[in-house]
């Protein structure tokens, strides 16, 4: 098992939890581990982050290109142009533990081919409070452009379920037995 993120941070939470696995830090869409797995994942929709149908058909390459012959990626999309629908999210989030008050707040946001999620977080404790907001901005793809984006790669789309593990979808695709690896 390996993993890969953009963030230090998270990669270093990965490695207390898991320190039998290799982290690398490294972009999705051009990173190279110098081996072939029998599986890659790309879960919670993370794909949305590649942002641009060019960014989408990169990482589908790479992907395919760190995968044995017979190998599947699965990948796990975010929502489509037609399935966003701007401020469909407002909600709050609270939790209270031993003196402390979470509060989250989400928004969408429509950008053109992007979504934009807004995060409000507030932290409350005996001293005060503390806020600060985190801006996502994800693409939008149809699934047509997912399926043109595995074709591209050399990727046959075996499985696709429209439900997915969270209701967003699901993609595997299997790279063909007779391919060398890349």
């Amino acid at each position: 098992m390996e993993g890969l993120d953009l963030e230090e941070q998270l990669l270093g939470i990965a490695r207390e939890r898991y320190p039998e696995a290799a982290f690398t830090r490294g972009d999705m869409t051009e990173f190279y581990l110098g081996r072939h797995f029998d599986a890659v994942t790309c879960l919670f929709s993370a794909i949305g982050y590649v942002r641009t149908e060019d960014g989408l058909r990169r990482t589908i390459a790479n992907f395919a290109r760190h995968l044995r012959p017979g190998g599947v990626a699965v990948v796990e999309p975010w929502l489509s142009p037609d399935g966003f629908v701007p401020g469909m999210m407002p909600r709050l989030d609270v939790s209270e533990s031993a003196g402390l008050t979470v509060a989250r707040m989400v928004h969408t946001e429509r950008e053109g081919d992007l979504s934009a999620i807004v995060f409000v977080h507030m932290v409350g404790y005996p001293g005060g409070i503390d806020h600060w907001e985190d801006r996502h901005l994800l693409g939008l793809f149809t699934h047509q452009q997912m399926l043109d984006a595995f074709a591209a790669a050399g990727l046959e789309v075996v499985e696709h379920d429209p439900h997915g593990l969270i209701g967003r979808g699901l993609y595997v695709a299997r790279r063909p037995e007779s391919d060398a690896p890349g």
